[in-house]
């Protein structure tokens, strides 16, 4: 059993496969590790970790999968619990970096992300008029930014622009995705 504040996984399976389920931050949480394949997933409440693909109205909160000493066919990770917990910190810190800049667009009153896409209120957003958290979520895949029609949006809600498919005088020509610097 993996024990910590706001996580509970307990394991299911101790080999072939070795395998955790429960929760973490009261979201549904499955691990499981066969042969040298391993994948972890958090996905929203009512959702199903095991087989997301079986509840496609839950979004999965964090997905990550790979190799486990490559090579050998292993049925055991003596190190689970570090391994885990060390994707549990990942995913706090992508969700703590989402939050602070939907929280910063939203203080500025950018764009609403709750499945709309409008332009913000005084109009096209430049890039100079970019916040440093707007521009950290961008780097980091949370956001995307049309320089093109001045939009910000959220990634995975919507992979690219829609203001072509909202608005008809906007082709998706006039699309331009913006990168801030990575210095």
């Amino acid at each position: 059993m993996i024990r910590s504040p706001g996580v509970e996984l307990e394991e299911t399976c101790g080999a072939c496969p070795h395998q955790f389920q429960g929760t973490v931050d009261g979201n549904p949480a499955f691990f499981r590790l066969r042969h040298s394949a391993w994948r972890f997933c958090i996905i929203e409440p009512g959702g199903n970790p095991i087989g997301p693909g079986l509840t496609p109205d839950k979004k999965v909160l964090y997905y990550k999968d790979g190799e486990y000493q490559p090579g050998q066919d292993c049925g055991v990770m003596i190190e689970a619990e570090e391994f885990i917990m060390g994707m549990v910190r990942e995913f706090r810190d992508l969700q703590a970096a989402e939050k602070k800049a939907t929280d910063a667009c939203l203080s500025t009153k950018h764009l609403p992300f709750h499945g709309e896409v409008t332009p913000t209120i005084a109009g096209k957003l430049a890039p100079e008029d970019l916040t440093d958290e707007e521009k950290s979520a961008i780097a980091q895949g949370i956001f995307g930014y049309c320089e093109g029609h001045g939009v910000l949006y959220r990634k995975w809600a919507l992979p690219e622009c829609v203001v072509p498919s909202i608005f008809e005088d906007q082709p998706r020509s006039n699309c331009k995705e913006w990168e801030p610097d990575r210095k």
